[in-house]
C-alpha cells in the first residue's frame, strides 16, 4: 500500500499531462479549424474583389475601344469637312464670278441705254 501511495502522485501527474495534451490538441484543432475558416473567407473576399476588378477592367476596355474607333473615324470626318469646305469655297468663287459678269452686263446695258 505504501508503494501505491508513492505512485499515486505519479499516476495523477501522468493523467494530468495526458488530459492537458488532449485538451491542448483539441484547442489546436479548433484554432486550426478557425484559421482554415478564416482563410476560406479571405479567399472568397479576394475572389469577389478580383471579379469586381475584372468587371471594371472590361468596362474600361470597352470604353477605350469605343474611343479608339471614334479616333479612327475622326480623320475621315476631318477629310470630309475639308472636302466640303473646298467645295463651298469653289461654289462661292463661281458665284462671285457670275455676279461680276452679271454686273458687267448690267453696266454695259445701262451705258447703251444712256
Amino acid at each position: 500500500m505504501a508503494v501505491n501511495m508513492i505512485l499515486l502522485p505519479s499516476i495523477f501527474s501522468f493523467f494530468f499531462f495526458v488530459f492537458f495534451f488532449f485538451f491542448l490538441s483539441l484547442a489546436s484543432q479548433d484554432e486550426q479549424s478557425n484559421n482554415h475558416n478564416l482563410l476560406i473567407l479571405e479567399l472568397r473576399d479576394a475572389k469577389l474583389k478580383i471579379s469586381r476588378l475584372e468587371s471594371v477592367l472590361e468596362e474600361r476596355i470597352q470604353d477605350l475601344n469605343a474611343k479608339t474607333l471614334s479616333l479612327k473615324e475622326h480623320p475621315k470626318s476631318l477629310e470630309d469637312m475639308a472636302n466640303k469646305s473646298t467645295y463651298l469655297q469653289s461654289a462661292l468663287s463661281d458665284l462671285k464670278d457670275h455676279s461680276f459678269l452679271a454686273d458687267e452686263k448690267l453696266n454695259a446695258q445701262e451705258e447703251e441705254a444712256s
